[in-house]
């Protein structure tokens, strides 16, 4: 054998030897471990098919489900039910609630045989708590049909790789299996670690390239359903938030509602519209208030318990309750348990909607206490106003009073300014008459010289050679200045009666003076007055009365009185008398009296004729003048005034007078 034909006869044998070492190295361990393993991945396959992967859909549907369940939302229930029925093997998904009833189900055609379908069953559980079932049934047929189908397919194709493919597994091995199958080794890696997002690039379309598709799909397929179900569970998540929110908000208000109710200082009942408004809750305080327990009371209503004095007042309740959906206020009485004196009432309260129920809400306080303080204030008020009433009446006779004096006030305060102003006006006739009695002497000294002269002149011309004209010049000459004398000395007679009288009511000197003629000199000074009044003041008094007094004080007196007469006792009429008149009493005392023929006093008013600001007429004087008149008699001169009257017929005011008055009154001169 040449060594080309050895070499070629090697490289046959060799190629044979390939080829039986191929053949026999894929054959062999295809028929025989190829055998067990398919056997292997039968049982697997058959196992992961029937049991783990509708055990690993049980799981998760039970998982997933749960909230579901709870919310009772079907919807998302048949969404599960609906992605677990993608696996072509999976022939019916059953969910059920604990009493057996469907809450949601997917299936595939007509319901299984049991000797051909497995279930798998578990339960569902909320919080530790079972709702219900999830079952899903696989069909074996189909799963054991499918596997051999995909075992002979995969025996064929081994044998037709080894038989016509032998030689292509040396070149295509390396680039077409070993390169693909690493590579979907490493994609499948990635899907694993849950990488789906990068999709599997293939460009063959065979086995390799369909499983790559396969598993592209899966990958899609897995990522939209993850997604879903993380958005699914999301939701289930928010919404189991929310819902134990809700609860917990729920539970912590019932629990509010529950202390508050409680707690409340009026007594609250509740009770059903369906169950004749029957108690279904009481609060602590209404149990204290009618003396029933919370048992006792429950279902019963009040005419049971035999609380209503009038039964009539629980039907009008009732019916304002039927009529407007509300209690307004009915006071009504009720007696508690054991009690025999019923008590005061106040029923207020409204309807409430609560499920299917309607619910009275009812207020029930007792108002004994406030309902007799009512009526004791309502008598107190009665009494007050009578008071009241009584006391404004007081009041208003007070206010008219007091207006009254308020005027009186003002009118002697107006008075005493006039007084003031008089004072200081007799201050400056005093300084005044003081000038004048120097101009008026130098007058009655020229004119007396005139006079003498004339007459010294006549006596001188004797024979008349003027035809009489001296004469009759000397004769006009001292009949001028007898005028000029006269009145010279009525002025200086005037002046000095001012000036004494001036200085007399300006001061409380005490001097010596004649009865008469102060009274002359007062008239005197009151002349411009008396003659605009209308009315006659004349003088009755003896010129033997020397006195020794206050003359100020005792011409304010009668100038007071005077003024009295001409204000108020010749209201009606025009012309009205009043007389002064003097006489002695022993031979230290006088009395003056100054009397009218006016209206006279009544005996009411005489009563108060001296009272401070008491007057008849409002509108002259302010009621003070015979009070001043009375004090002035006491304090200054010592003496006593006393009043006498008949109406229609007079008054006549009496000053009683000691001739020297008493030590301390005014200053000696």
């Amino acid at each position: 054998m040449s060594p080309v034909s050895e070499k070629h006869h090697k490289y046959h044998s060799l190629r044979r030897l390939a080829l039986i070492t191929v053949g026999l190295g894929i054959l062999l361990p295809a028929l025989l471990i190829g055998t067990w393993s398919l056997k292997q991945r039968h049982d697997q396959e058959l196992t992961l098919l029937v049991d783990t992967l509708p055990n690993q859909y049980a799981d998760m549907l039970a998982q997933a489900a749960a909230a579901p369940m709870w919310n009772f939302n079907r919807e998302a229930a048949a969404t599960l039910t609906e992605a677990i029925m993608r696996n072509p093997d999976i022939v019916r998904v059953r969910l059920e609630e604990l009493d057996g009833t469907v809450f949601a189900e997917q299936r595939a055609g007509a319901a299984p045989e049991p000797d051909t379908s497995r279930d798998v069953r578990r339960l569902v559980v909320h919080g530790n708590d079972p709702i219900g079932a999830a079952i899903v049934t696989v069909n074996t047929t189909n799963v054991d049909g499918r596997i051999h189908r995909d075992i002979n397919a995969s025996i064929v194709t081994l044998l037709l790789q080894v038989l016509i493919s032998v030689w292509i597994v040396f070149i295509l091995l390396d680039q077409r299996v070993i390169h693909p199958i690493q590579r979907l080794r490493r994609d499948a890696v990635r899907l694993a670690r849950g990488e789906l997002d990068e999709p599997l690039y293939w460009e063959r379309n065979d086995e390799i390239g369909q499983l790559a598709g396969g598993l592209d799909t899966m990958r899609q397929e897995l990522r939209d359903l993850i997604a879903e179900i993380d958005q699914k569970n999301a939701c289930l998540q928010q919404e189991l938030q929310e819902r134990i929110s809700t609860e917990n908000a729920l539970r912590h208000a019932e629990e509010k509602f529950r202390i508050l109710f409680n707690a409340s200082p009026i007594a609250i009942g509740v009770a059903r519209r369906d169950l004749d408004y029957a108690f279904v809750e009481v609060n602590d305080q209404w149990v204290r208030q009618f003396g029933f327990s919370r048992e006792e009371s429950l279902g019963k209503t009040g005419v049971d318990l035999g609380i209503w004095t009038d039964p009539a007042d629980r039907r009008r309740i009732i019916d304002q309750i039927e009529a407007t959906g509300n209690v307004g206020v009915h006071d009504a009485w009720v007696k508690a348990k054991g009690a025999r004196a019923p008590f005061l009432c106040r029923f207020t309260g409204r309807t409430v909607e609560y499920g299917d129920q309607t619910l009275a809400l009812v207020s029930q306080q007792d108002i004994t206490a406030i309902h007799r303080h009512e009526q004791d204030m309502a008598a107190l008020n009665k009494l007050l106003e009578e008071r009241v009433r009584e006391r404004t009446e007081a009041l208003t006779r007070s206010n008219e009073d007091l207006r009254s004096a308020i005027d009186k006030l003002e009118h002697a305060r107006s008075e005493l300014r006039q007084r003031e102003t008089l004072a200081s006006l007799g201050a400056l006739v005093a300084g005044i008459a003081h000038e004048l009695n120097t101009p008026i002497g130098n007058s009655i000294i020229a004119a007396s010289t005139l006079k003498d002269l004339a007459a010294e002149l006549s006596e001188q011309v004797g024979d008349d050679t003027t035809g009489g004209a001296i004469p009759r010049l000397v004769e006009r000459t001292d009949t001028t200045a007898a005028i000029v004398m006269r009145n010279l000395a009525r002025a200086a007679e005037l002046v000095n009666s001012f000036k004494l009288v001036a200085i007399d009511q300006v001061s409380e000197r005490r001097r010596r003076f004649d009865l008469a003629e102060m009274v002359a000199e007062t008239l005197t000074t009151l002349g411009p007055g008396i003659r605009a009044s209308g009315h006659t003041v004349t003088q009755d008094i003896p010129p033997d009365i020397p006195m020794d007094s206050t003359p100020g004080a005792l011409a304010q007196v009668l100038g007071n009185l005077i003024n009295n007469a001409l204000q108020h006792a010749f209201a009606d009429r025009v012309r009205g008398t009043v007389t002064i008149d003097a006489r002695r009493q022993g031979d230290e005392r006088v009395v003056i009296r100054v009397c009218d023929d006016g209206c006279g006093i009544s005996e009411t008013d005489l009563e108060r004729i001296f009272t401070p600001f008491f007057s008849t007429r409002t509108d002259h004087g302010g009621g003070l003048g015979l009070n001043i008149c009375e004090d002035l008699v006491k304090e200054m001169l010592g003496g006593q005034l006393r009043v006498e009257s008949t109406p229609g017929a007079g008054t006549c005011f009496i000053v009683e007078l000691p001739l020297k008055a008493p030590d301390g009154a005014g200053k000696q001169e």
